[in-house]
């Protein structure tokens, strides 16, 4: 399985100084029912800031920032040797060796993706006459991100999507039928999530990586979800990764940071650089020019994210300096409790597997003995109420969503249709949220108690929202207008915080069970009934709706 071991001792008191440190850990934000704090759960989404990053760039990094390309200028030097710093220090992170490279690409993972499909060669150039049986094949897991599948789908190749197997993995039985199948083919690549944005599941990245180099295929690994929590090994002994892509805003601190594709120098098949421009070349005359020979500046063209990369690379440093084995510990305690929980909750229904070495990432749906509750209505009472920040959709993971749902082709193209329609509100999706190793027990416990209170209570407060059809955006009908958001006080001299008063987490809780057990006011009902009966839905749409609407709850 992915390596979640490492011998590295954790200090005391960094766990606790790390929290500390977060950007927003005192924050309040406004609601319908009042000032909540703010509880974030979104961090396989993207990660909190830390106030030691940002303190860091600061004072050692913007004082002296200049653009690179240049070693002449204190400026240009300083900014260039720490931006190979950062370099250096994710090649530390992931354990790459001088036949591997680093490249720093756009905002996440998604650019790295689409990245190394140019590096390989297989970037799509329209219409092709090449057969099938000698196009390159391109195999993906049944949890990709579609950052990890869509473009290969565009790809110049061929791709085939493997099912799960029985414990909720990728079927390695179908892998190894698959390529042995394809031998024929001139180039195979396996391009696999470490962990499901989704469920959390881990994948056997050892395991599925020797299969691969069995049968002579590149092992590709996305570990967008996974590399904040689990370490990278490009170079373990028996299982050496050719790619890795991974997005350090994902990580504690990492906000505002570069994505990063590392892969190995013998792979690389591209002739012209992904991104042309400045910085890609050695030499350019009025009639030719000769690229760099060094991929690592060849493939970063124009003026880099310079302040990005350091940030990300201080971001990615953090989980080696916490111990892999007490972040692993730390979660497996997270994931203990919060199962007993589900279970003693009716209308609770956690989605993937039951028994697998899953990452603390949940996605839940919410039933009441009406019916189903909509993820977006679930977000919104959580924020309402809580302050918790989740997640509702299918994020980004629409074909391991149908696995999940169990939705048939045809019930899924009638969705859709009714989508194209302007009922954007029926896509199927979930809430999913996840419990950061950073979260301490008292935070543990708030989240679980208010996702059981609205698995419990939820349906009473339906009549007090309205529905968004085409965006599926669920608003509180007293909710007032709020213009734009807006940073033009940036210049001011002085930004000092609004003094908030700060409820007890219990008191909160106990504010949101009165709430919930009391309903929506009668009046909100009312209003729900008259919406309805004003713009009722089409006898088509009707039958596809999965989830109770405002006039439909208690």
């Amino acid at each position: 399985m992915t390596n979640r071991n490492d011998t590295a001792e954790t200090p005391p008191d960094l766990i606790n100084h790390l929290r500390q440190q977060i950007i927003g850990r005192e924050t309040h934000i406004p609601t319908p029912y009042g000032s909540k704090p703010l509880v974030y759960c979104d961090h396989t989404a993207s990660g909190r800031g830390l106030a030691s990053i940002e303190k860091v760039i600061s004072r050692d990094v913007l004082p002296h920032y200049a653009n690179t390309h240049s070693e002449a200028s204190h400026t240009g030097r300083h900014t260039g040797q720490l931006r190979e710093w950062a370099r250096q220090t994710i090649k530390d992170a992931i354990n790459a060796g001088p036949d591997d490279i680093v490249i720093f690409c756009g905002s996440g993972a998604t650019a790295a993706v689409n990245t190394l499909v140019h590096l390989l060669g297989l970037q799509s150039a329209g219409v092709t006459d090449r057969t099938c049986e000698h196009r390159p094949l391109v195999l993906v897991g049944p949890y990709e991100h579609h950052s990890n599948e869509l473009p290969w789908r565009e790809a110049q190749a061929d791709v085939i999507p493997l099912p799960l197997d029985q414990n909720g993995g990728i079927d390695q039985t179908v892998m190894t039928n698959t390529l042995a199948q394809n031998a024929h083919r001139p180039f195979i690549v396996g391009s696999f999530s470490a962990a499901s944005n989704v469920t959390g599941v881990v994948s056997d990245v050892s395991g599925i990586t020797r299969r691969l180099k069995d049968h002579g295929a590149l092992a590709v690994w996305d570990y967008a979800a996974g590399a904040p929590y689990l370490a990278v090994d490009m170079n373990a002994a028996d299982a050496p990764l050719d790619a890795v892509v991974f997005s350090p805003h994902k990580f504690i601190g990492g906000p505002g940071s570069s994505g990063v594709l590392a892969i190995k120098r013998k792979v690389l098949r591209n002739t012209v650089p992904s991104q042309i421009g400045g910085g890609t070349v050695r030499y350019v005359t009025p009639d030719w020019h000769e690229w760099h020979p060094d991929p690592e500046h060849r493939e970063e063209g124009g003026t880099p994210g310079i302040v990005e990369s350091i940030r990300g690379a201080m971001a990615v440093s953090i989980p080696k300096k916490i111990g892999y084995q007490r972040i692993a510990e730390i979660e497996k305690q997270h994931r203990r409790e919060a199962e007993k929980r589900f279970q003693m909750t009716d209308g609770l229904e956690r989605l993937g597997p039951r028994h697998a070495d899953q990452l603390p990432i949940f996605s839940m749906r919410f039933r009441s003995d009406l019916g189903e509750l909509h993820y977006g209505y679930v977000v919104r009472l959580l924020n309402d109420l809580f302050g918790i920040q989740a997640r509702g959709g299918c994020s980004c993971a629409g074909p391991y969503g149908h696995e999940l749902l169990g939705l048939t082709r045809q019930r899924s193209e009638a969705l859709a249709a009714g989508v194209q329609r302007g009922f954007g509100c029926l896509r199927p999706g979930w809430v999913r949220f996840n419990l950061h190793w950073l979260c301490d027990d008292r935070e543990v416990d708030y989240i679980l108690n208010a996702m059981a209170l609205v698995a419990q209570w939820g349906v009473k407060l339906l009549a007090s929202y309205t529905l968004d059809l085409q965006s599926g955006l669920w608003q509180h009908r007293d909710a007032p207008a709020t213009p734009p958001l807006r940073l033009d006080v940036f210049a001011d001299s002085v930004l000092a915080p609004e003094p908030v008063t700060i409820a007890k987490p219990h008191q909160v809780l106990e504010a949101a069970e009165d709430t919930l057990r009391s309903g929506a006011p009668q009046g909100h009902r009312e209003q729900s009934v008259d919406d309805f009966h004003r713009a009722p839905w089409p006898a088509e749409i009707e039958s596809l709706c999965w989830f109770l609407r405002p006039h439909e709850g208690k």
